[in-house]
C-alpha cells in the first residue's frame, strides 16, 4: 500500500489544482491527467515487472483518486452549491445532458426539474437553474453578474474571438463602449420606427407557414426563423 502513496498524494492534488484553478486549456488537461501520473511510474517500478505495468498502476491508481476526491467535495457539504436542490446525478456530472440534448428536450427537463425542486434548482456540479424573474435584472442587467468562459466556447472560429456580438462580449468596459453605440437603435423612437418592416416580416413568414400547411408540408422553425431574424 505504501508504494501507492505517492499517486493518491498526487490524485489529491490534481483535485485541489482542478477546484482552485479551473483549467481550460487541453494542455493543462494533458498535464494533470496524463504527464503528472506517469511521472510517477519511477516510484512505482522497483515494485512491478516492467515499466508499462508499473505506468498502467501510477497512471490507474491516480485518476481513481482523483475522481473519488471530485465526487466526494461534490456530494459534500462544503461545497459552496450544497444548500440548493436537485437531482443526485446533477451533483455529480452533467454529462447525461448529453443525452437529453440529443431528443432536443433541453427546455422540458429544464421544466421538470422546476417543477419538482423550485425556482432555484442545481443542475450541474457547479451550475444552477433560476426561474425566478425578479433576478432578470440583477443578473444579466447592464450592472449584473460578469459572463463566464462559456460563452468563449460560443465562439469558435478565429474571426469570431475578435469581433464578438454584443452578448458575447465578456469585457464589462469594452461592452459598455459598444453598447452606448447599440443603445442608439434602442430607443423608444428607434424602435417604433421599425414596427412596420417588423409587421412586414411577421405576414410574410406566416404566409410561408400558412402556404406549406395548406400543401401538407412540414415546417422546420429553426429554418425559418433563422431567415426571420
Amino acid at each position: 500500500m505504501r508504494t501507492l502513496l505517492p499517486a493518491v498524494a498526487a490524485g489529491a492534488a490534481g483535485h485541489l489544482a482542478y477546484k482552485y484553478l479551473e483549467p481550460r486549456k487541453v494542455r493543462w488537461h494533458l498535464v494533470l491527467l496524463v504527464l503528472v501520473p506517469l511521472s510517477l511510474t519511477s516510484s512505482l517500478f522497483p515494485h512491478y515487472s516492467s515499466v508499462i505495468l508499473a505506468a498502467i498502476v501510477a497512471w490507474s491508481s491516480y485518476v481513481i483518486v482523483l475522481v473519488i476526491f471530485t465526487i466526494a467535495y461534490r456530494l459534500s457539504p462544503f461545497h459552496p452549491l450544497a444548500r440548493y436542490p436537485g437531482p443526485f446525478i446533477c451533483k455529480l456530472t452533467k454529462m447525461h445532458f448529453a443525452l437529453v440534448s440529443t431528443g432536443g428536450r433541453q427546455h422540458i427537463y429544464y421544466h421538470e426539474l422546476h417543477r419538482h425542486y423550485g425556482d432555484i434548482v442545481r443542475t450541474g456540479p457547479n451550475e444552477l437553474s433560476f426561474c425566478t424573474p425578479e433576478l432578470i435584472v440583477p443578473m444579466v442587467g447592464p450592472r449584473g453578474m460578469p459572463k463566464a468562459e462559456f460563452w468563449d466556447g460560443q465562439f469558435g472560429e478565429p474571426e469570431q474571438k475578435i469581433f464578438r456580438s454584443l452578448v458575447g462580449i465578456r469585457d464589462p468596459q469594452k461592452h459598455a463602449k459598444i453598447r452606448r453605440i447599440w443603445a442608439r437603435g434602442f430607443t423608444p423612437e428607434a424602435l417604433r420606427s421599425y414596427h412596420p418592416i417588423l409587421n412586414k416580416r411577421v405576414s410574410n413568414l406566416i404566409s410561408h407557414f400558412d402556404a406549406r400547411v395548406a400543401r401538407g408540408q412540414t415546417i422546420d422553425l429553426s429554418k425559418w426563423i433563422s431567415y426571420f431574424t
